[in-house]
């Protein structure tokens, strides 16, 4: 029995203060999680007040869109009718010019048909008066009996047909003109 006595105090004496050091060292473990616990307490109480925050800041944010959303639609309202308005304004405009292009055209027309009626009577004038200046020319040219003045009666005549064809072209590029209009 004195070994097993021996034995006993052997270990008493080996293992106990382990068994003490292993006490501390569980007892500052223990300080320690309560430390840590208190921590992760306060932190767990910082993470609700931040989540409270977080859902302060979205209903907020929330608010402001639906705000958002109605100026949206109100704008595209206004724009709407902005819309309607101007198109009514540039149908009423293209209606008036419609009745000013049809008024000057109607106009243009009386002033050309007045313009070509008198070009006609002028035509007419001048081909009478050139008839007139013919039958003179006819008459003294059977007056003069003299050759020399038979030879000035010529270039006269010469003259006369000159300016008579330079009317002529001058009146025959004015009539394709006035054609040329009452055809279009």
């Amino acid at each position: 029995m004195e070994i097993k006595l021996a034995i006993k105090e052997a270990i008493k004496e080996l293992i106990i203060p382990e068994l003490d050091g292993m006490k501390s060292d569980i007892q500052g473990l223990k300080s320690g999680l309560e430390v840590t616990n208190k921590r992760l307490d306060d932190q767990n109480h910082n993470l609700i007040e931040l989540s409270r925050r977080i859902d302060s800041s979205n209903d907020k944010i929330e608010k402001v869109r639906d705000d958002l959303i109605k100026r949206i639609d109100a704008t595209n309202d206004r724009i709407g009718k902005v819309q309607t308005d101007l198109i009514s304004r540039f149908d009423a405009s293209n209606i008036r010019i419609d009745q000013l292009k049809d008024e000057f055209i109607k106009r243009t027309d009386e002033i050309w048909a007045d313009v070509i009626l008198r070009i006609d009577k002028l035509n007419t004038d001048i081909v009478g008066r050139i008839d007139s200046n013919n039958d003179r020319i006819n008459q003294l040219y059977l007056a003069i009996v003299r050759r020399e003045e038979h030879e000035d009666l010529k270039q006269s005549l010469k003259t006369m047909d000159a300016r008579i064809q330079k009317l002529e072209k001058a009146f025959g590029k004015v009539k394709p003109t006035i054609m040329e209009y009452e055809s279009a």
